[in-house]
């Protein structure tokens, strides 16, 4: 009732009003795990945004195994994507704001499946539960370098990488091979890690980046501002470009204190 009472006046000076939509899942009647009570409340919020918005829905025993059979579906996709080689890169265009120029893109990944492309969203949580996300980066970077070494890319790409890529010892030694293969310029090659994966095992991702370093990548983090233990990276890390997190600078010309801490 509060959110339903808000109201604003627009630019226009129309009045804006708000309505919300609850998806509820308790433990342990729907779901034992934290992961699996979140996927049941998640679909059952959509089941209220579906039934017209400003609405609460609560599952009942028939909707907890439909969420749980949606999950199964995924996982079973996800696997027949990596076995039938359905990972495929895209990319997406990053832009100078001044002018307009494009020389610089982000590589995403995808699911393609007859005529339809899934997104990355749909599908990394459950690569990653299974343990399968590392093979879906080679494959999609792979492609990747193909790919650029046939148009002659002369700009700049951008790599997400998952957190597991860091515990995997032999994953700079095959990109490595894979960017001298494709003959790739890898000082052109970025790699970024978002800054909330990354606090766990500074250690690790120190040596993990310094390798990089050795190799010819460059190293980003995203979402910089996101986490805890930003300036640490600057001061502990060689890192060559930072993505800061669009909530660290939103209300940086109205608000004197994340000025002052940069």
């Amino acid at each position: 009732k509060a959110v339903e009472s808000f109201h604003m006046v627009a630019p226009d000076n129309s009045d804006v009003h708000t309505t919300i939509s609850i998806g509820i899942a308790t433990f342990p009647d729907h779901a034992s795990e934290a992961v699996d009570l979140f996927n049941v409340a998640d679909g059952m919020m959509f089941r209220a945004k579906r039934s017209g918005k400003n609405a609460a829905a609560l599952p009942d025993e028939q909707d907890v195994a439909e969420i749980f059979k949606e999950k199964r579906d995924k996982t079973l996709l996800v696997l027949d994507a990596v076995k039938h080689d359905r990972i495929i890169p895209h990319f997406q265009p990053i832009a100078d704001v001044h002018t307009r120029e494009v020389q610089i893109h982000e590589l995403l990944m995808r699911i393609e499946i007859d005529d339809e492309v899934i997104s990355a969203g749909e599908f990394i949580e459950i690569a990653e539960a299974v343990g399968i996300i590392h093979q879906m980066d080679y494959m999609v970077i792979e492609k990747a370098f193909a790919h650029i070494r046939e148009i002659q890319y002369q700009g700049m790409l951008f790599i997400n990488l998952s957190p597991r890529s860091l515990i995997i010892g032999e994953f700079i030694e095959k990109i490595t091979r894979l960017a001298n293969h494709y003959q790739v310029d890898k000082t052109k090659i970025v790699f970024e890690i978002t800054e909330r994966e990354t606090v766990k095992s500074h250690t690790l991702l120190e040596k993990f980046v310094q390798n990089l370093k050795i190799e010819g990548f460059r190293f980003a983090i995203d979402d910089y501002g996101s986490g805890f233990s930003s300036f640490h990276y600057l001061k502990q890390f060689p890192i060559d470009y930072l993505k800061i997190d669009g909530e660290f600078i939103i209300n940086l010309a109205s608000d004197p204190s994340p000025r002052s801490s940069m």
